[in-house]
């Protein structure tokens, strides 16, 4: 962590030179080689270690037009379909 961290958050100061656990989704990860005049300072040098996997669940279907005639939602069952609009 960089001093001026800890100077900005004092509560973060006990934390320097540890080990921590994060949490970090995959989704919200980016190749910092990809990302143009990224300084170096931003950069997360870490082990990762896969604790958990969650894998992916549906919650829902959005969909901007639902043609209704086709009975979509019927092939959807226990699955929210939120349609903006519906012919």
């Amino acid at each position: 962590m960089h001093p001026a961290v800890a100077k900005e958050r004092p509560a973060l100061a006990s934390y320097v030179s540890r080990e921590v656990a994060v949490g970090i989704r995959s989704e919200d990860m980016e190749d910092a080689r990809l990302v143009r005049d990224a300084p170096a300072d931003t950069r997360l040098k870490a082990t990762v270690s896969l604790v958990e996997a969650l894998g992916a669940s549906v919650s829902a279907f959005v969909f901007l037009v639902e043609l209704t005639f086709l009975e979509g939602r019927a092939r959807l069952p226990g699955i929210d379909v939120i349609s903006l609009i519906e012919y």
